[in-house]
Order: structure tokens, then sequence, then C-alpha cells
């Protein structure tokens, strides 16, 4: 399993794009623009 840390202020890892300065916020950024990326870093390759 992997890991995605993002600290406030800092931009999506996806994209680069600054949601706002809430963590949380950029979370469902993430979650609603790039799920499929987001479950390869976090759960890694389907077997």
């Amino acid at each position: 399993m992997g890991m995605l840390a993002i600290g406030n202020g800092e931009p999506c890892p996806f994209c680069g794009k600054y949601i706002s300065e809430k963590a949380d916020d950029v979370f469902k950024h993430v979650e609603k623009e790039h799920p499929h990326k987001l479950a390869k870093k976090l759960f890694g390759k389907k077997k």
C-alpha cells in the first residue's frame, strides 16, 4: 500500500493546480478529478 501526503498550501500532486490552503479541499479535488491516479498511488497496481 502507498501513502499520499498533502500539506497546507501545496498544489495537487497530480496536476499542480492550487485548490486552497485547506488540505481537505485538495483531497476532495484529487478524489473527484484524479480517482484512478489516487487509487494507483494508494493501493498500487492490480495483480
